[in-house]
């Protein structure tokens, strides 16, 4: 999920410099999975123990609203 929200990001950077005013919008991630969903909705660590700074990170742009989960239908 970190690596396709840096991805997104990345265009949406590029597409402001050369003036696409419609990618600064707020960014849509889909997951099939319930447990990343309600990761990146919820705020700290809660009771994970191995962690690293860039999943904080996912969940600061969640709560920062510029990033919103949405759950997928997985097979």
């Amino acid at each position: 999920m970190v690596e396709g929200l840096l991805r997104a990001k990345h265009l949406q950077t590029i597409g402001s410099e050369i003036g696409m005013p419609g990618l600064s919008e707020e960014i849509s991630l889909w997951t099939d999975s319930s447990a990343a969903k309600s990761f990146a909705s919820r705020r700290g660590l809660g009771k994970m123990r191995h962690m690293e700074a860039r999943y904080l990170w996912l969940q600061g742009e969640v709560l920062k609203k510029t990033v919103k989960v949405f759950k997928i239908k997985g097979d």
